[in-house]
C-alpha cells in the first residue's frame, strides 16, 4: 500500500516538473544555454554572436 501512495507521488511530481518547471529550450537558443561561457549577453551581443550561428 505505501508503496502504491509513493509510485502516485513520484508520478504526480514528476508531471508537475515537466508542466512547471522544465522546459524545453528552443534549438536556436541551445548552444547559448549548454556551450557559452558567458553567463549573460545583452540583446546587441546575442545577435552578433558567432557562437550562435555554428
Amino acid at each position: 500500500m505505501k508503496q502504491l501512495i509513493v509510485s502516485n507521488w513520484l508520478k504526480q511530481t514528476q508531471k508537475w516538473l515537466v508542466t512547471y518547471v522544465v522546459q524545453e529550450i528552443p534549438s536556436h537558443l541551445s548552444v547559448c544555454e549548454f556551450d557559452c561561457n558567458e553567463t549573460q549577453c545583452n540583446q546587441q551581443k546575442w545577435l552578433n554572436c558567432c557562437q550562435r550561428y555554428q
